[in-house]
């Protein structure tokens, strides 16, 4: 059985609910989709609604709770991108946001000068092809 999928690893400094949120949104959507949805988020032009992380989050008009979570999508869009290219090299075609998953990645001390540094989390995402 021939693996008609690829899959992109990765650790930032953004908020894992975030992500969490973001992931709810792109998975099962055909990739350039997902790669639109996240290019709105990043110029602010669709918030992206909040299920389950919304206490005392403002309202947008239209969704409900939401915001527009920038520096965790641009981290998810290279990741994407990552993927996509790494489905390209095995040549697949007509991919979808198969899996994502996000979750809170340990804080790290190493090189800061400010103590422990903020959040970060860590994103895998899986896109194949039909």
């Amino acid at each position: 059985m021939e693996n008609k999928t690829a899959t992109a690893k990765g650790l930032t400094s953004a908020s894992w609910k975030h992500g969490v949120e973001i992931a709810k949104r792109i998975r099962g959507k055909p990739v350039e989709q997902a790669q639109q949805i996240l290019q709105d988020i990043i110029t602010m032009k669709k918030p992206i609604r909040f299920t389950v992380y919304n206490g005392g989050m403002g309202h947008k008009p239209g969704i409900g709770p939401g915001r527009y979570p920038v520096k965790a999508s641009k981290a998810i869009l290279d990741l994407l991108r990552n993927a996509q290219a790494n489905a390209g090299h095995k040549g697949l075609s007509k991919l979808t946001v198969q899996r994502i998953t996000t979750s809170n990645a340990n804080s790290s001390r190493s090189g800061s000068r400010r103590g422990w540094d903020g959040k970060r989390m860590r994103i895998e995402i899986t896109v194949g092809s039909a």
